[in-house]
């Protein structure tokens, strides 16, 4: 055949199982395939080693002397980067005698421009932490700082909707990690161990205890040592809250928005109407103070719904247009007034009994 004979473009009839369907329960029909000629193909092969000499020769030793050579930097950015990192390490040593699980710097910026940028917002609203969490650290570089302090324990996040409550949690999320200088969050640090934990519906698990929190399936399988290809919103959060445990993880950090509901909680009148021998799930609700008491692992919560974890909380941070409160003692004193209305109505209900 002659070069220009050979660069046609050659269809051939084709039908390919689709391998992304398991089960192979679908298939798909290609209507035709490219082949590309041998020499065609050799001529490309030329044309991606010359791309590839030019990156590796040209681009990529451009790009390692300018940013691993100190004489290419500058050397007071370097610095402040340098000890900006020092004292971020010194808080994150820090957390652990002060008992506290992580720690938030007054006039850090928390929201970001937007939910694909980690830029900091403009004119949004500096952190300014409750007098009564606010703590002050010694940096070795920075000086004193003051913010509040997250302690041990359970700690839950509330208030109405847009006031701020997932925007903190997320800055606690990504508080694992060091933050440049600029970013608003350099002083927003957290349990090196912390764990966001949420549903996972369709996920993998294999050979993973979940028997904590889910027991007497209706399939008879062994919770003790699970596996699905397809986890429900329960089962694979239970699964990442073992997983975690197993990783060594000390600080789990939950959103109600992303938590599968019946995993987390179940109220009275549920359980009235679904006895517990029919629910193979132990809610979160009754397994979080175990896993500090016993486990030494601190739970972060937001709730913006249910008040089912106001009675186990330690903390409770009200957020309010974007600023912390600490409302535990008022909402402390509010649940024993409706425990004793509660006990009071008993007694007179029980002495009417009598009566009668």
């Amino acid at each position: 055949f002659s070069r220009e004979a050979s660069s046609q473009v050659v269809t051939v009839p084709l039908r390919q199982e689709n391998h992304l369907n398991l089960g192979g329960r679908g298939c798909s029909e290609l209507r035709s395939c490219h082949c590309t000629p041998a020499w065609e193909q050799a001529q490309n092969s030329v044309s991606t080693n010359k791309q590839t000499n030019k990156i590796l020769f040209d681009f990529l030793p451009v790009c390692i002397q300018k940013s691993f050579f100190y004489s290419s930097l500058n050397a007071k950015e370097l610095q402040n980067y340098i000890e900006l990192a020092e004292d971020q390490e010194f808080i994150r040593q820090t957390l652990p005698a002060k008992n506290l699980c992580a720690f938030i710097a007054d006039g850090s910026i928390l929201p970001r421009e937007s939910g694909i940028s980690s830029r900091p917002m403009k004119a949004s609203v500096p952190f300014t932490s409750p007098d009564s969490l606010r703590i002050s650290i010694n940096l070795p570089h920075k000086g004193k700082i003051t913010g509040m302090g997250i302690p041990k324990g359970i700690t839950l996040i509330v208030g109405g909707g847009y006031h701020g409550k997932s925007t903190l949690l997320n800055a606690l999320e990504l508080g694992v990690y060091n933050h440049i200088p600029g970013d608003g969050r350099e002083y927003v640090i957290t349990d090196a161990t912390a764990v966001k934990l949420r549903s996972e519906d369709g996920r993998f698990i294999k050979d993973v205890d979940i028997s904590m929190f889910i027991n007497d399936l209706p399939n008879k399988k062994d919770t003790r040592c699970f596996s699905t290809l397809d986890a429900s919103g329960s089962t694979s959060q239970a699964a990442g809250i073992a997983e975690s445990m197993e990783a060594g993880s000390h600080l789990f950090l939950l959103d109600e928005d992303t938590s599968a509901t019946n995993f987390m909680v179940r109220d009275a009148f549920m359980q009235q109407v679904i006895q517990r021998e029919k629910e193979p799930i132990t809610p979160f609700l009754e397994r979080a103070e175990d896993l500090y008491k016993k486990a030494g692992i601190s739970t972060i919560l937001v709730a913006g719904s249910s008040g089912a974890f106001f009675h186990i909380a330690d903390t409770i941070i009200q957020m309010d247009n974007y600023v912390p409160k600490d409302i535990t003692a008022s909402v402390k004193n509010y649940a024993a007034n409706i425990l004793c209305l509660l006990f009071q109505l008993l007694i007179f209900s029980f002495r009417t009994a009598i009566a009668l």
